[in-house]
């Protein structure tokens, strides 16, 4: 073979060998390719026994990275962030969120960053009160009808609740119990109203009976002209 021939050769082989070192630098790269992603992520809360959050936040944004395939397979809902408040006070408070908080992290990804980092809360204590319970009448009943005393059974019922909210409270209402085509008497069992003053709360039982008297008056005598007739006299001696 020439030396011609051998260096034909020669630059064949080494072109051959370029592609597949270039072909393993290009497979190489697109299979550790990295991207990055932000997913929204729920948040869930420990808190100690008898302490209750005013004002949660449900949602943040966790900015993750990692391989390519892996970052383009998360979806919303797979990554949570839980926090622990159990050795918070009451009161408001800040909490930093770092990738310690992040949950369900599918192997490969890292957490970049969180929005919001911080989060601000008022943490409380739950109690539980004892309120009056306000029937919620509307209406008009059937004409000469009159309403009475209504009597709700029973007559309280027990509110769990932020103490701080609940030191506000005087009664509860029921939902509205409406006297419009009612002439007689009747009963209702009807839903304690959740005060809009409560953030979180529980009503204890969370349904009463309301009984409301009614009672049609009799009209008074009419004579013949449309007057009211006088009392009949007995006739003299």
């Amino acid at each position: 073979m020439s030396s011609e021939r051998r260096q034909i050769w020669g630059l064949r082989v080494l072109s051959l060998g370029l592609a597949i070192a270039l072909w393993f630098v290009l497979s190489f790269e697109q299979r550790e390719a990295r991207s990055d992603k932000f997913v929204e992520a729920s948040v869930s809360y420990i808190r100690a026994e008898r302490t209750v959050i005013l004002d949660p936040v449900q949602r943040v944004q966790v900015n993750l990275s990692g391989p390519q395939d892996v970052v383009n397979n998360v979806a919303p809902g797979d990554v949570g962030v839980q926090v622990d408040l159990r050795e918070s006070t009451v009161g408001k408070i800040k909490v930093n969120l770092t990738p310690d908080n992040v949950v369900n992290l599918a192997q490969g990804l890292e957490v970049e960053r969180i929005s919001p980092s911080v989060l601000e809360l008022t943490l409380d204590r739950q109690g539980i009160r004892r309120l009056p319970v306000e029937a919620q009448i509307v209406g008009e009943p059937a004409a000469g009808a009159t309403i009475g005393d209504v009597t709700v059974r029973p007559p309280q019922v027990a509110v769990t609740g932020p103490e701080s909210q609940l030191s506000s409270l005087e009664a509860v209402q029921t939902t509205p119990i409406s006297l419009d085509g009612h002439a007689i008497s009747f009963e209702e069992t009807v839903t304690i109203v959740l005060p809009d003053i409560l953030s979180v709360s529980d009503i204890e039982p969370p349904r009463v009976n309301v009984r409301v008297p009614l009672q049609v008056s009799a009209p008074p005598e009419s004579g013949a002209n449309g007057t009211d007739r006088p009392p009949s006299r007995s006739p003299g001696p």
